[in-house]
């Protein structure tokens, strides 16, 4: 068993679903080689915090001695990923702005117009000790929204992201270093 004590840090890479690589279009069944050039990043992650929402049912069973006995079982509902990077995108100002399309420099589109501010597609999470080593890289298919923790003030911006996982057969994460 290897113990050490390690500072983690992050980087996280994101392609939006529908962006074509060589003529195929990313989705939930298409996910981009890693070293493609469609994946952009979304910045330096200051603080990463996976959540898992569980439901717990509880089942009184008989027993065969007489009577019954409570068991309880936990299972897993959902998996988000929360992040604040240290840079803004081109994806943290289309959900800010709730724009319905990509940004393209110069063009104007109508603020807040998108209901459903969430963009669906590919995250990469790259988990680096502070030996230059990557402990985790994790690509999972995800739906990104913006979350309220972001703040305009006299310090720089820093974006909070939620992540929530979509199921998908092509999702990945891939230890390194880490029990050796």
């Amino acid at each position: 068993m290897k113990l050490e004590e390690l500072i983690v840090g992050g980087f996280v890479n994101f392609v939006r679903a529908g962006t074509d690589v060589g003529g195929t279009l990313v989705s939930p069944t298409f996910k981009p080689a890693s070293n493609d050039a469609s994946w952009g990043s979304l910045g330096c992650v200051t603080e990463f915090r996976p959540a898992t929402e569980t439901q717990e049912f509880t089942v009184n069973c008989p027993r065969t001695s007489g009577g019954y006995q409570r068991r309880k079982k936990t299972i897993a509902i959902s998996d988000t990923l929360a992040f604040d990077v240290a840079e803004t995108s081109a994806e943290f100002w289309e959900l800010l702005m709730g724009f319905s399309d990509p940004i393209v420099d110069a063009t104007a589109q109508v603020p807040f117009e998108k209901s459903e501010r969430k963009i669906d597609g590919w995250l990469q999470f790259q988990a680096r000790g502070d030996d230059g080593q990557d402990r985790i890289v994790l690509d999972v298919y995800v739906e990104l929204r913006l979350t309220d923790g972001t703040v305009f003030n006299e310090n720089p911006v820093r974006p909070v992201y939620e992540a929530e996982v979509v199921e998908t057969a092509l999702n990945s994460a891939v230890p390194d270093d880490i029990v050796a």
